[in-house]
């Protein structure tokens, strides 16, 4: 990827030129790394609005959160940013065909569902809002909003392309830049694809972590440029792609493994296979639904905590409101499995089976490469949460649960992983 192939041998002093040098530069994917860790240290109180089911009333909620996030930082401007291009979205499903203007009874609509005085200056400047949000779909008409995050926040140097600077552009300017970008169509389905879902992300559509936030643990939104400084920009988007997940365990035997103690039967074998042991949700010894319709869907959150890095924290439809009931199961730690004793790097928990005699863990489940994001649950001497081995549908699984009293959106889940954890012998827990 690289701008300067994209515009050599054109005017660089081109509102749109700078504008297009921007979008493909590599401190467009640098800004975009610093907004998903800042995202992630944003604590409880950003969230996206919740939507009416009706489109003024939508238009309405989405423009005053706009104001509301406005010039805070960073990551308000881009909430904003993106606040203003739905809104223009649904503002068009509220104008006749061929109409550029909202009417004027609508505009009172909105105004109403706002709480403010139907007088001159409120319309206005409700109509001014409204045409400025219309420039993002505009910007991004061949694009679609997942340009929204590679456009600059603020005027910096070298492209000098701030907020204004878009907003100001006329039609011919542009036609100009869409033009130049689609000269690079498969660089910015690449990047556009990366916006989309860094947008998803910060409008609480869904929850993802990033390649890059593994391989730049401890490193502040503010250090980002300096730690991949050495890295190419095709690294870098490689760097943005979303983290696949492992919803099974991996087994791969390949010799040796040691029998478990006290195991029986065959060896070696995956050792948690459990046919014909019953289910501890239903149970049933027949194949049953119950490990897929146990799990939660969407009621986690991954956060950047300033004592020990990140972690997971509740999330529910609303603020307040319950994520995990009491003893509700959470989620399932994946892994894979290796024989007892193989790690010791605190990435690792032991899997026990109940119809082993003594109860004795059988092997360990190592979470570095092949896992999921329960593996981000952080250790508490005081947990809201538990990881046990439990037996669902013939397999034994890791499954974490919620302790005795309900988890409320925004609190941090816990787990207590013992006191052999800490290579350091310290706690960070807060606790302690």
């Amino acid at each position: 990827m690289s701008a300067g192939s994209v515009l050599h041998g054109v005017d660089l002093d081109s509102a749109a030129v700078r504008l297009v040098a921007a979008i493909l530069s590599r401190q467009a994917l640098e800004r975009c790394m610093s907004l998903i860790l800042s995202w992630r240290s944003r604590g409880k109180a950003t969230r996206w609005v919740s939507l009416p089911a009706d489109e003024v009333g939508q238009v309405a909620a989405l423009d005053t959160q706009a104001q509301h996030f406005k010039s805070q930082s960073d990551v308000c401007t881009f909430l904003a940013r993106l606040s203003e291009y739905d809104s223009a979205v649904r503002m068009e499903n509220l104008k006749p065909l061929g109409i550029y203007r909202l009417s004027s009874s609508t505009i009172d609509d909105i105004l109403r569902k706002q709480g403010l005085g139907l007088n001159k200056s409120n319309r206005q400047s409700l109509h001014n809002r409204l045409m400025n949000a219309r420039k993002w779909v505009t910007i991004s008409f061949h694009f679609g909003s997942g340009l929204l995050v590679l456009i600059p926040l603020e005027s910096k140097e070298p492209y000098q392309v701030s907020q204004r600077t878009c907003r100001r552009m006329d039609d011919a300017g542009l036609q100009r830049a869409h033009q130049l970008l689609l000269k690079n169509t498969n660089t910015m389905q690449s990047l556009c694809q990366i916006g989309s879902v860094t947008e998803q992300l910060f409008k609480d559509e869904i929850e993802v972590e990033f390649t890059f936030e593994e391989q730049l643990r401890n490193v502040s939104a503010s250090q980002v440029a300096n730690a991949v400084a050495h890295l190419s920009a095709e690294a870098l988007i490689q760097f943005l792609r979303p983290v696949i997940y492992s919803w099974e365990n991996l087994w791969n035997y390949g010799g040796p493994w040691p029998r478990p103690p006290d195991w029986e039967g065959e060896w070696p074998m995956d050792p948690t296979l459990a046919p014909g042991l019953p289910c501890d949700l239903c149970e049933a010894t027949d194949p049953c639904l119950c490990l897929i319709n146990c799990l939660p869907i969407d009621r986690y959150r991954i956060i950047e905590t300033s004592r020990i890095g990140r972690g997971i924290i509740a999330h529910a439809q609303a603020p307040g409101e319950v994520a995990f009931r009491k003893n509700a199961i959470i989620g399932e730690l994946t892994g894979e499995l290796v024989p007892l004793d193989t790690y010791a790097d605190g990435l690792v928990m032991n899997i026990h089976r109940p119809d082993v005699a003594g109860y004795p863990p059988i092997c360990q489940l190592y979470c570095r490469n092949n896992s999921n994001w329960v593996r981000l649950v952080n250790h508490s001497c005081k947990p809201n949460a538990v990881f046990k081995s439990m037996v669902i549908n013939g397999r034994v699984h890791m499954m974490l649960s919620a302790l005795d009293h309900h988890i409320l959106d925004g609190e941090e889940v816990t787990a207590s992983y013992g006191t052999d954890y800490f290579s350091t012998g310290v706690c960070l827990c807060g606790h302690c």
